[in-house]
């Protein structure tokens, strides 16, 4: 291949898809240059000087894809033909221009290190005693063994009896997940309901309805709290978000539901656990510490997700988890909202808020809007294929 062509090849972070591929050629990108996708002169990464970054995009083959979608033997497409359409880890849409299909396909093998015959990273199963094997799940639905380890055994023992080992293990896993919220910080929180006051005019009374304000909008008592993701029954925390819309989208509210909206004040700086962006680029090549993101990665996401009324069970680990937090001496923790683009904070105290002073509004509820995509399933024909071989 020609070698000033090699040089050529960059990438900068809007035309990247994967978020943790993104985050890094935003943070290491440093010299501007023509990125090879869009063409626009950007702050990028050259493919050809960094092994890490192509090191990872290989990775991410494994990550996103079973192997019957990118091997020919499987009933897949050669690599790197995948990536000429919409995936999940670098835009498809290169600026047209003369010879543009081959500009790909060479953009392709060098940021997925295709040119390389052997790699510390293998995209394919090979052989073994049993003949032929594939990878038949991307890395990606790997779940954590430790998350299914704790479920266990949180569902036939106490969760005292677990706590003391439970916090040494915690205690160097989340340092570096560790953040400052600064005093001041302003985040929000809804409630669905409203107070009715009277008001007289005249010779007459008529109610209105007024937003909760104060202790009404925060945390419920003690003895009135339910059982939430990070709390247990009868344990009350404050749950904030870091937006209105994200506070209002977390209550899943209904159309015609009134909803009471306010704004609460940190009066102190506050020590929390950051599970928002658990990056996958600090664990791939280390499959021993692995598990560690799939773990992490796990809590964040069973943080994020709503359960229904009748699986309540499901927050038998989270609790646990925020608990173990609590104790080795973190104020609170961070999270994604399944809701929006926001997030949420659950702190573990609520006197280190304070309520701003009229800052609570009442908001109506007049139309909700869902996304959904339908699930798709390929195993039959994967099966097919596996027959035909």
């Amino acid at each position: 291949m020609n070698e000033e062509l090699l040089n050529s090849f960059c990438i900068c972070s809007d035309c990247v898809k994967d978020e943790f591929l993104k985050d890094y050629v935003f943070r290491k990108s440093e010299k501007k240059n023509v990125c090879t996708v869009c063409l626009k002169v950007k702050k990028t990464i050259n493919l050809s000087s960094d092994s890490l970054f192509t090191s990872f995009s290989r990775y991410l083959i494994r990550y996103y894809y079973p192997e019957q979608e990118y091997n020919p033997h499987w009933g897949g497409e050669d690599l790197p033909s995948i990536f000429f359409k919409r995936n999940p880890i670098v835009s498809h849409n290169f600026v047209d221009r003369k010879d543009k299909e081959i500009i790909m396909e060479d953009f392709f093998h060098m940021m997925f290190d295709l040119w390389v015959d052997k790699s510390e990273i293998d995209l394919y199963y090979g052989h073994d005693e049993g003949g032929r094997g594939l990878f038949p799940n991307p890395i990606k639905e790997e779940k954590s063994l430790t998350w299914s380890n704790y479920r266990n055994q949180l569902e036939n023992k106490n969760f005292y009896l677990l706590e003391e080992k439970a916090k040494k293990s915690f205690e160097n896993l989340i340092k570096k997940l560790s953040k400052n919220i600064k005093i001041d910080s302003i985040y929000h929180r809804a409630r669905i309901g409203y107070k009715e006051i009277v008001k007289k005019h005249s010779f007459s009374e008529m109610k209105t309805k007024v937003s909760y304000s104060e202790k009404d909008i925060s945390s419920p008592p003690v003895f009135k709290s339910k059982a939430g993701r990070a709390n247990r029954q009868e344990v009350s925390y404050l749950y904030l978000a870091s937006n209105s819309e994200t506070a209002l989208g977390e209550v899943r509210p209904h159309p015609g539901h009134y909803i009471s909206v306010g704004e609460f004040k940190s009066n102190q700086i506050l020590k929390v656990v950051d599970l928002r962006f658990i990056n996958l680029i600090d664990y791939f090549n280390k499959p021993k510490e692995f598990e560690i993101f799939k773990f992490l990665r796990d809590i964040s996401e069973e943080l994020s997700i709503p359960i229904l009324p009748d699986e309540t069970e499901n927050y038998l680990v989270t609790q646990f988890i925020s608990d173990i937090i609590r104790q080795i001496g973190y104020d609170g923790i961070l999270f994604k909202s399944s809701v929006s683009d926001g997030h949420n904070l659950v702190a573990f105290d609520k006197n280190k808020f304070n309520f701003i002073k009229n800052s609570q509004k009442l908001i109506k509820i007049t139309k909700v809007q869902f996304e959904h995509k339908p699930v798709q399933y390929d195993i039959d024909f994967f099966m097919e294929i596996a027959r035909e071989v």
